[in-house]
């Protein structure tokens, strides 16, 4: 029977959104990655960065 990995959850702004490259190199194999992270992302308000609005990262469904 085929061990099975967690999931990887990745959440921050754009520090967590630059990371994201090396993050995903650096996995050990196949596996679940969700993502709420990019340039304007707040953790408890909803955000605008430039024409495009963003729930807050405890809204977003992860």
């Amino acid at each position: 029977m085929a061990q099975t990995r967690p999931p990887l959850v990745v959440i921050g702004a754009s520090n967590a959104w630059m990371a994201l490259p090396k993050v995903l190199r650096a996995l050990d194999g196949p596996r679940d990655v969700f993502v709420a992270a990019g340039h304007g992302r707040s953790y408890g308000h909803s955000s605008r960065y430039l024409a495009r609005e963003l729930p807050s990262i405890l809204e977003c469904g992860l």
